[in-house]
């Protein structure tokens, strides 16, 4: 009794929780009325703490502050005796979390401040549950993200690989959605960018990309690549092409996208049918002058009809248009159907899967067009 008296007065005495009526809910009120009347504790806090994260949004913008607030009465109570309760790896991820869902201009830099912060307490201390890990860096990603910086993604992506390939720490590593990080960054860098950079972002983008493919063919452990990154750089630079009368800054923009759509084709994905028409777009605006006819034919040769038919290799080998329909017939008859088809399936392995639609990855002879062929048509 003696103990949970002590320990009431001391919460009593770092009270700077904040006011409820400007940075919460009813239930945040509620949880912490809760926490006046409980031993407190380092996973109880936590909870508390993603409670702001989880209502952090664009228009309630203060939940950061309120979360950081509670992060440092972790630290006061820690300070002041009581052993059961110290921030950790969690305690910092939510509230850069935090920061990153407010979207303000300063998130990524308030987040990365508290990610330091991690470094500094770890290097004091030795204290290992507040060394940051991969995901502290994830947090602060999503900040710079929102802001599209796409700078500082690159910055601490390279700072992930330092860490990596020192091999000390098994928890810090460049993981995909690190990668997909640095690559939707720059897409974004490339729809905000002027003419005068038109190009450099979906150019960095497919840089970081095929160092993503390099560790994906290695068999390195988290590093998977996926269709939306490849279509995300061919969509992007169909974009920045389409969106300039030049045709300088096309061609440039063309050999990119031509680039990645060849490593797209090469990849163990499907390729969508949108890809080969963005990729006819960009080729026959970049490809618009006189000089360009034999450049064009042979475009339109390479690409139109993958575009329009569904019989081409753009499917498994084998896989055609009516394959598709004779099987689509056995296995669902007549469409349309009930949106409550699937209402009494049960087993998840009953459901439609495309696994067994999945590319294998063709050789170089199998291509469309070869990457000797690809930067031809660019230039």
């Amino acid at each position: 009794l003696k103990k949970q008296k002590t320990a009431k007065e001391t919460i009593s005495s770092h009270d700077t929780t904040p006011d409820n009526a400007d940075f919460g809910t009813e239930e945040l009120s509620k949880a912490e009325s809760i926490l006046d009347y409980i031993m407190p504790t380092t996973d109880a806090y936590n909870t508390y703490v993603n409670a702001f994260t989880r209502t952090a949004n664009e228009v309630n913008t203060k939940s950061p502050l309120a979360a950081e607030k509670v992060l440092r009465k972790m630290t006061a109570f820690h300070n002041d005796g009581l052993l059961d309760i110290q921030p950790d790896q969690r305690s910092y991820i939510h509230v850069m979390r935090a920061w990153g869902k407010v979207k303000r201009k300063n998130s990524g830099e308030r987040a990365e401040w508290w990610l330091r912060n991690m470094w500094s307490e770890f290097e004091e201390t030795g204290n290992t549950n507040v060394k940051p890990n991969v995901g502290a860096y994830l947090a602060v990603m999503e900040a710079y993200f929102h802001q599209s910086n796409a700078a500082k993604l690159e910055s601490l992506l390279l700072e992930l690989l330092e860490y990596e390939n020192s091999g000390e720490d098994a928890t810090l590593h460049a993981n995909t959605a690190a990668f997909t990080f640095i690559i939707r960054g720059w897409l974004k860098h490339e729809d905000a960018c002027t003419e005068s950079d038109m190009g450099v972002g979906c150019d960095n983008a497919l840089k970081w990309l095929d160092r993503l493919i390099d560790r994906e063919e290695k068999g390195l452990p988290y590093a998977s690549t996926s269709p939306e990154l490849f279509t995300g750089i061919i969509k992007g630079g169909k974009t920045s092409a389409m969106s300039i009368h030049t045709t300088r800054v096309s061609k440039k923009v063309f050999k990119t996208v031509l680039e990645a759509f060849t490593e797209f084709r090469a990849s163990r994905h499907i390729i969508e049918p949108n890809a080969y028409a963005w990729v006819l777009q960009v080729g026959l605006k970049a490809l618009s002058s006189p000089t360009d006819s034999g450049g064009r034919t042979k475009l339109k040769d390479t690409y139109q009809k993958p575009a329009l038919t569904t019989d081409s290799l753009i499917w498994t080998k084998g896989w055609t248009a009516e394959e598709s329909k004779k099987m689509t017939m056995e296995v669902f008859g007549d469409w349309p159907l009930p949106k409550s088809w699937s209402r009494n399936v049960k087993r998840a392995g009953d459901l439609p899967s495309r696994v067994d639609m999945r590319r294998t990855r063709v050789q170089p002879e199998d291509w469309h067009v070869t990457r000797t062929e690809a930067e031809g048509l660019s230039q």
